[in-house]
């Protein structure tokens, strides 16, 4: 899901999607609007030296342009500079564009399963917490906040859990294996903390059935399609279930419970690769029909402006089926000008294959978008979606023939080679 709310997932990227090869451009401009002293860091040793003569940590930003919620962020730290100055206080920033150079080789190391993800490390570059999503200005600061209370290395966490374990370590501890590939020790470690009296409620259910949704990599645990299509299904439906008892919840606010459904909706992009697309559209039409519900029984009070008009999108999607007015809406979050512009034309491109909407005018967008790209990887990466939208259209020739001008311009990209042969049908 290309949008502005909450986060995206890293399976679509991985390798799955053209994607793969995105610049994090609009992020980079954000930050070229800072100067002098205060101005972020461009690599991590630099991060890192600046963090220790201020004796502060690093937060690190991991983004993709593909990534909707990363462009919300990109442009609210570029238009707003209190945002830009209540980072600074707080902490070295750095942004890495996950898909390449630098950000590319970290994102291996830290605990980076969905975009954006921001990660806080200390002036050694040991890592000491994250948390992922950008749902806007007013909770981001928050939430910085709430891991810089929280942060202790995590050989230390570690030591502390075995001299006396609490829940909240182990919830920590279970949050870092999760987003490491650990699913083993992530599970066992959230049924500790339960035990250790951890949240409870219609919220806490929900967090554990939407990890059990994001720990697995199904293809992993079983090559057999039918099996990981049965149990991708399984926890979807148990993510669904879970979402609703929240959704109706009277302990929780509107505003919560808009952010839970579009937790749900962007976790389950992915399963458009599990063959489980009708149940998905059965059960995503009711959570999102729910939060709906919900907001409107408040009049809309106490909800983020930003998150009713991402919930707005969703009903178009999955309620209404208005596949035209949600293009519309993703064309006026873009802002003037998106026509001309190579990086908003690629996301709007993705938007519509990631929806399964107008193709015909997204192979318009991604052909505009390499028009406009300089020879290289990122002609590639326009190339290598229109390929997948040639492919979704059933132009298989076409598909075809452009993920070979696609790897001709990047030669050897993993990412590519994986476009090239699920468009010639040798991968689901």
């Amino acid at each position: 899901m290309l949008s502005r709310g909450i986060e995206c997932s890293k399976a679509l990227v991985s390798p799955l999607s053209a994607c793969w090869l995105a610049v994090a451009a609009v992020l980079g401009a954000a930050l070229s609007g800072c100067s002098g002293s205060d101005a972020f860091p461009q690599d991590f040793d630099a991060a890192k030296a600046l963090a220790a003569r201020r004796g502060v940590p690093v937060l690190l930003d991991f983004s993709t342009t593909w990534c909707g919620p990363c462009q919300a962020f990109a442009n609210d730290l570029q238009g707003d500079p209190e945002l830009r100055d209540g980072i600074h206080r707080r902490v070295v920033f750095l942004p890495l564009d996950a898909d390449k150079d630098e950000g590319q080789q970290l994102v291996r190391r830290f605990p980076v399963r969905a975009y954006p993800t921001f990660v806080l490390v200390d002036p050694r570059g040991a890592y000491l917490a994250h948390f992922a999503g950008y749902g806007g200005k007013a909770t981001f600061l928050q939430r910085v906040d709430a891991v810089l209370a929280g942060a202790v290395p995590l050989e230390e966490r570690r030591a502390r859990f075995g001299r006396a374990p609490t829940a909240r370590d182990a919830e920590a501890l279970a949050a870092y294996a999760r987003d490491t590939g650990d699913d083993e020790a992530a599970t066992a470690l959230l049924r500790r903390a339960e035990q250790l009296g951890g949240a409870s409620g219609p919220y806490a259910e929900f967090e554990r059935a939407l990890r059990r949704l994001d720990e697995s990599d199904f293809g992993r645990i079983t090559a057999d399609e039918k099996k990981r299509d049965a149990l991708y299904r399984e926890r979807l439906a148990a993510a669904s279930d879970a979402v609703l008892a929240a959704l109706a919840s009277p302990t929780l606010d509107a505003e919560r419970k808009v952010r839970l459904a579009l937790q749900l909706v962007d976790r389950s992009t992915v399963s458009r690769w599990y063959g489980t697309a009708p149940e998905q559209a059965s059960l995503l039409r009711g959570v999102v029909a729910a939060a709906a519900a919900a907001v409107a029984a408040t009049g809309g009070k106490g909800v983020d402006p930003e998150l009713a008009e991402e919930l707005q999108l969703q009903v178009l999607l999955r309620v209404t089926r208005d596949a035209d007015g949600a293009l519309a809406l993703r064309q006026q979050w873009l802002g003037e000008g998106w026509e001309k512009d190579r990086d908003r034309l690629l996301a709007l491109a993705m938007f519509c294959l990631d929806e399964e909407i107008a193709l015909d005018r997204a192979a318009g967008f991604a052909q505009a978008a390499a028009d406009m790209s300089p020879p290289g990887w990122k002609r590639a990466a326009a190339l290598s979606t229109l390929a997948e939208i040639e492919g979704a259209r059933g132009h298989r020739g076409l598909a075809i023939a452009t993920a070979r001008r696609a790897l001709a311009e990047d030669p050897g990209n993993e990412g590519l080679v994986f476009v090239e042969k699920r468009v010639r049908g040798e991968l689901r």
